[in-house]
């Protein structure tokens, strides 16, 4: 499948990232949300830090991300193996 490249703004990743963590809210406790949140808050902070240069993600970190990403893409090709 063809990667997109994808323009937007701070405030659209901000917007999308809270209505996610609300449709999520949705389908969780009451107790959890304040967590969801929180959580979803932490995310759009880090995305928008890395994607304006404040504060990337290590290379190592990437690195590491695309390496377990081959290996489960690969896994999922394997007739009868499930991936949890």
């Amino acid at each position: 499948m063809e990667e997109k490249k994808i323009i937007t703004t701070e405030e659209e990743i901000r917007m999308l990232i809270g209505l996610a963590a609300d449709q999520i809210c949705d389908s969780h406790e009451e107790s959890e949300e304040n967590l969801i949140i929180d959580i979803a808050g932490d995310i759009c902070i880090k995305v928008n830090d890395h994607l304006t240069g404040g504060k990337k993600f290590s290379a190592e970190d990437i690195a590491r991300y695309k390496t377990l990403k081959a290996i489960f893409d690969l896994a999922e090709k394997i007739p009868g193996v499930v991936i949890i």
